[in-house]
């Protein structure tokens, strides 16, 4: 299977995070977006704007991250969930207000994704500004 890039926009304001994933098998695409992405959130008027582009190992290729107004102390989280076969790549992501609360969807995703039928699964679980908390993969034949 090829290797797969993530590209996670994430804009924090008012105390609520916001995100934008894209997806890719297409490393060029994946930087061109990743650049693309940066280039806006350096302008934005947004409180905290960040951008990391990860690969499906969870290294990460690229961040930005721009703390335009952003004085609140609270870290909010998300957990992003990736499905991917040989014809598409899915995405599932929600964000959460506590680290707490985070990792129990972490957890409860990657259970499901341990038993799933996909054959490769991963699951980030990332800070506001896209750090890396935690990271789980599986890869199913289908064999099993």
């Amino acid at each position: 299977m090829n290797e797969i890039y993530v590209v996670v926009e994430l804009q924090k304001n008012n105390g609520q995070l916001a995100y934008i994933i894209n997806t890719s098998t297409n490393k060029a695409q994946a930087n061109y977006q990743f650049h693309y992405s940066a280039a806006f959130a350096a302008i934005s008027e947004i409180e905290k704007h960040s951008v990391t582009l990860i690969n499906g190992d969870n290294n990460p290729l690229g961040r930005a991250i721009y703390p335009h107004t952003d004085i609140t102390t609270n870290k909010l989280y998300i957990v992003i969930e990736v499905q991917a076969s040989e014809e598409q790549i899915n995405y599932l992501a929600s964000t959460y207000s506590t680290e707490q609360e985070a990792y129990h969807e972490f957890y409860r995703v990657a259970s499901a994704a341990a038993i799933s039928s996909v054959p490769k699964h991963l699951v980030f679980l990332l800070d506001e500004d896209g750090y890396s908390v935690d990271y789980t993969m599986f890869e199913h034949s289908s064999e099993e």
